[in-house]
């Protein structure tokens, strides 16, 4: 009977961590879906002031989103081209190359790097690209 006892015990005890896991990995899903719309809509901010010509407050909204979810092929896009318009090729370089990285067939990403690369008289890189 006490083995019985101690069985039971045991089950209850793998019951109740297996409801811990699944419940911690529900929040922790949620507070990721919530991240990534918070960066979504962040990044949407920075395209507006990209829109508006306004490099500065677009790329301070920009960077923010990155902070909140760094897996968005679109907020590269749109970094790298904020660069681009400050001017900073290597870091405009460095986002569409990330965007692309993650969405391989992202065709706006891949022309604006065959432009950067193109400003620089870069021809083969840029042929590479377009």
């Amino acid at each position: 009977m006490k083995s019985n006892r101690s069985f039971s015990c045991m089950q209850n005890r793998w019951i109740v961590s297996v409801f811990v896991l699944f419940t911690s990995l529900s929040c922790t899903t949620t507070d990721s879906e919530i991240r990534k719309e918070q960066a979504e809509a962040t990044r949407q901010v920075g395209e507006a002031y990209m829109q508006q010509g306004d490099y500065t407050s677009a790329l301070k909204e920009l960077l923010k989103s990155e902070e909140l979810y760094s897996r968005d092929p679109y907020l590269h896009n749109a970094l790298g081209f904020t660069y681009m318009q400050k001017q900073r090729p290597d870091l405009a370089i460095a986002h569409f190359r990330k965007a692309i990285k993650i969405k391989p067939d992202f065709a706006s990403a891949r022309n604006s790097l065959g432009t950067v690369y193109l400003a620089q008289s870069n021809w083969d890189e840029a042929i590479k690209w377009f």
